[in-house]
């Protein structure tokens, strides 16, 4: 396990795989994109649209609702 985040993406072609680590930096919430997602979303949440499009955000959507409801009930 590492200290720092980061993320891995692997690209799988024909041609061979591809691998990119996209690193925090000094601040990992605006170099991993959190701020940016946080802003975005609660825009939305005011009724701005939606920052990508609508049938994108429409199954995260069901995801998050159906992880909500998958939680038990105390």
């Amino acid at each position: 396990m590492s200290d720092e985040e980061s993320y891995a993406v692997t690209v799988h072609r024909r041609g061979g795989d591809e691998h990119v680590v996209i690193e925090a930096g000094d601040d990992p919430v605006l170099g991993l994109g959190y701020a940016g997602t946080i802003e975005a979303f609660l825009e939305m949440a005011g009724g701005g649209p939606s920052p990508v499009p609508w049938a994108e955000t429409r199954a995260i959507l069901d995801v998050l609702v159906s992880a909500r409801e998958s939680v038990p009930v105390r």
